[in-house]
């Protein structure tokens, strides 16, 4: 319970002052409606033992009845107003929450997604967070309420009879400590299935996945993924079977336990009325109290044990939550020349022993543009990875006009453009998908000119891409791979564009306007470009040849066709690719 309050406390730290108000606010109301229902026990009593003895004036009975009435009314309204406020607080919970838990994801550094472990939290975060932390704030006020209530029926009900209160609330507790201990099995047996969930949740992503429909027919692959999760879910069923079947059996004897206690206890209670020796009033509300005292400790230990079950999630929150993040240099430092320098830079991704890139030392000037060629593996990637922030932890020193890049991350990013290999695709219109919002020099109807596709549409950069709106079009790898490019084209302050296999699935004609656009690039800016087809390397001032992590070579394309026999075979095995004007 400890755990728990320290996870509220950290919970206040995420919402807004507003908010948690209304979270106060709201508790406080769910408690004062809670003392309506021992309140109506007791009128109810008084008007059973008046109308049974009758002793009570008309007068007196009216004003009961009247007070019984009103309070069912008061209880009535305040349950539709909480139901009411209920449903919109949740509503701003799950929206702030969700985003501490999104904002947290883009501060996480980058070497803790190439981790298993990572994703594992990650999927068990992303399915019992949010609503977790509903639940136990649910818990909590239901768990008060329920505490206020049976502390009204043990009133009523001691006044009566002591010791039957006792044995309704002890035949609870082997209950309770049953789901207590298989509570805590059942969490352990989520973490070690953690993996096989996430794979499950992968195979039927791919095969829902409207790209991949094609593919899975033409290999009749369906069979084998349905066989794959098949075997999946049943090693996830058979953990789960085991535990019910052992919990089950427990379940029902405590169960049957608390029945036959309230059981004999109603029995004792008849009693004295059947010999006349208790009013009928007394007892009548004595047997409901019994029962509404042994509902709400049932609800109550119900409340704590889903608590307790939301509460490992909470174990997973800390984990999450103190995942490393990249690290917020505040620096004075500004850039000046935008010279990038590697020095014996060496890096392993992490869980590996095996070196990405080892020894690179390379100085890159202002306003040059450098391909990097290689073969699949050769640190390419990984290069420019280090080089925009990705990583951190790796050994020599990068620098940018002579300043460790750790210290001006944030200036990087904010200068440097980027075109991934794996780009953003989002399902919202062209326009979109370039500007992301942001500020740009060009103009809408200068790239619906220079983009002959997206001229030729209906509703030009207007269009709406995809299937999540209706008129959504498709685009084909190449189209999309230009709204990429243009992307990186048009953001604003860029003084780095950095780009990884920028034409893999560009045709002919879309190539040149790729070649075109490069070459208009200012002579301040620049261009890194990480590339499979040398067809751009005679635009670029320097070629840069990787193999097994290193820099093979470098130097001009005339000085590699001269000096190097790696790159005399690479460019002359596809030469006739490269009937381009330099």
């Amino acid at each position: 319970m400890k755990k728990t309050v320290q996870f509220i406390l950290e919970i206040q730290k995420i919402l807004d002052k507003k908010t948690w108000i209304k979270v106060k606010l709201f508790y406080l109301a769910v408690l004062l409606s809670a003392i309506f229902e021992p309140i109506v026990l007791v009128l109810y009593k008084n008007l059973l033992n008046m109308l049974s003895n009758q002793v009570a004036f008309a007068s007196t009975i009216f004003w009961v009845v009247f007070g019984y009435e009103f309070v069912q009314l008061l209880s009535g309204f305040s349950m539709l107003l909480i139901g009411h406020e209920k449903l919109k607080l949740e509503y701003t919970l799950n929206n702030i929450l969700i985003k501490a838990v999104h904002n947290k994801l883009n501060r996480i550094c980058e070497e803790e997604f190439e981790k298993e472990n990572t994703y594992n939290l990650l999927e068990r975060v992303k399915e019992s967070f949010v609503n977790s932390v509903l639940s136990i704030i649910d818990g909590l006020i239901g768990g008060a309420t329920q505490i206020i209530q049976c502390v009204g029926c043990v009133l009523i009900v001691t006044r009566i009879n002591l010791y039957l209160g006792l044995a309704m609330i002890l035949a609870n507790i082997p209950y309770i400590i049953v789901n207590i201990v298989y509570n805590i099995k059942e969490y352990k047996i989520k973490q070690k299935c953690s993996l096989k969930k996430r794979q499950v949740s992968y195979y039927e992503e791919q095969l829902q996945y409207r790209k991949n429909a094609k593919d899975i027919r033409l290999f009749n692959a369906t069979p084998y993924m349905l066989n794959r999760i098949e075997n999946l879910k049943t090693d996830i069923t058979k953990e789960y079977v085991m535990l019910y079947n052992k919990e089950v059996w427990l379940k029902s004897a405590t169960t049957i336990l608390k029945f036959v206690v309230t059981g004999l206890c109603i029995i004792l209670c008849i009693k004295p009325t059947y010999y006349g020796t208790a009013n009928c009033g007394d007892i009548v509300v004595l047997i409901t109290a019994s029962l509404n005292l042994e509902n709400k400790i049932f609800e109550l230990f119900e409340n704590y044990y889903l608590i307790m079950n939301c509460g490992f999630i909470i174990e997973d929150w800390y984990s999450f939550s103190e995942l490393p993040e990249e690290k917020e240099i505040k620096s004075n430092d500004t850039i000046e020349n935008y010279s990038i320098t590697f020095r014996n830079v060496s890096f392993k991704y992490p869980g590996t022993n095996r070196y990405a890139l080892q020894g690179v030392n390379l100085h890159i000037k202002q306003g040059e543009k450098i391909v990097i060629i290689g073969e699949n593996g050769s640190g390419k990637t990984t290069f420019i990875n280090l080089l925009l922030g990705c990583f951190s932890s790796y050994t020599g020193n990068i620098l940018i006009d002579g300043k460790e890049i750790c210290n001006v991350y944030d200036e990087i990013r904010r200068n440097c453009s980027v075109v991934f290999q794996d780009f953003l695709k989002l399902q919202l219109s062209i326009k979109d998908n370039i500007f992301l919002e942001q500020s740009s020099l060009f103009e809408e109807k200068q790239i619906e000119e220079q983009v002959y596709f997206i001229g030729n549409l209906k509703n030009g950069i207007n269009t709406v891409l995809g299937q999540l709106e209706e008129g959504g079009i498709e685009l084909s790898g190449g189209e999309w791979q230009l709204i990429a490019i243009l992307r990186a084209m048009v953001k604003t302050n860029k003084k780095i564009i950095v780009m990884d296999e920028p034409t893999s699935y560009l045709d002919s004609k879309k190539e040149d306007w790729f070649y075109a656009t490069l070459l208009e690039i200012p002579k301040d800016m620049t261009v890194i470009i990480v590339s499979h087809r040398l067809s751009v390397a005679k635009l670029c001032d320097r070629i840069v040849l990787f193999k097994k992590g290193r820099i093979e070579t470098m130097g001009t394309h005339e000085e590699l066709i001269e000096n190097s026999e790696e790159y005399k075979r690479m460019y002359f095995s596809q030469k006739d690719m490269y009937d381009i004007n330099s």
